[in-house]
């Protein structure tokens, strides 16, 4: 299985666009960015599903909340960029 990542550089951001997706109806959960994602070890992201992936980067963009990247990791193996 794999998870689906949106990162963001500062903790208010994160939890901005967080807050914007459940009011869309869209669950991501706001964590520390993993420590595979974060080339400075710090950051936040937003953990994502990925059948709502394309939705809640379109929806966050439209909104001003403009993420760093978006990742895609599978276990035991290098974390992909995901064009968005």
């Amino acid at each position: 299985m794999h998870q689906f990542y949106l990162t963001f550089r500062s903790m208010t951001r994160a939890q901005s666009a967080a807050t914007a997706l459940l009011r869309k109806g869209i669950v991501a959960a706001f964590l520390r960015t993993p420590k595979s994602l974060s080339a400075q070890g710090c950051g936040y992201a937003l953990q994502i599903d990925g059948a709502s992936l394309q939705t809640a980067a379109a929806f966050l963009r439209r909104e001003g909340l403009a993420f760093d990247h978006a990742f895609r990791l599978y276990p035991g193996a290098p974390p992909q960029e995901v064009p968005l």
